[in-house]
């Protein structure tokens, strides 16, 4: 996050929750309530993954929703899964729910909503630590470069 912000000169808030982002209700109400930004990254799902995405869906569908028309000059990036473990040994649970993100957002039109694949910003096995759902440090600096690129081409 810190070093997407430093490329692209921008101030940073991160609301992250590592291990326990489940995108409840009442935290898009803040997010849409209480913060000012011109643009924000959402990354949503690695902490979800399961093989049903009705629970996902929903929660994705008001969370983006709730935040995109409180701020609607301002850009929102919907990020879903990067590229993690069930790429590889989990018969795919990830890509159901990138199809899922990918739907919502074509389904909700808002014009400030971008989509963004998280497999295009973390691309392959290379860039995960040993557990297979972290970034290495390399991850790290390919996910920076490739976010910046996403965004400079958006705002």
């Amino acid at each position: 996050v810190e070093r997407v912000a430093a490329n692209l000169g921008a101030d940073v808030t991160n609301y992250g929750f590592a291990g326990s982002a489940r995108m409840q209700p009442e935290f898009a109400d803040f997010i849409a309530e209480e913060c000012e930004f011109d643009f924000a990254t959402l990354e949503m799902g690695v902490n979800m993954l399961n093989p049903d995405t009705t629970d996902y869906e929903n929660r994705i569908r008001y969370f983006v929703k709730r935040i995109a028309e409180a701020h609607p000059n301002s850009k929102i990036f919907a990020i879903d899964v990067y590229y993690c473990r069930s790429d590889i040994l989990e018969n795919g649970i990830a890509e159901g729910y990138r199809k899922t993100l990918q739907k919502v957002v074509g389904e909700l039109a808002l014009p400030n909503v971008v989509y963004v694949n998280g497999k295009t910003v973390l691309t392959n096995v290379y860039g995960l630590s040993e557990g297979l759902y972290h970034p290495n440090p390399n991850g790290i600096m390919e996910m920076a470069q490739n976010l910046t690129a996403i965004i400079s081409e958006n705002i």
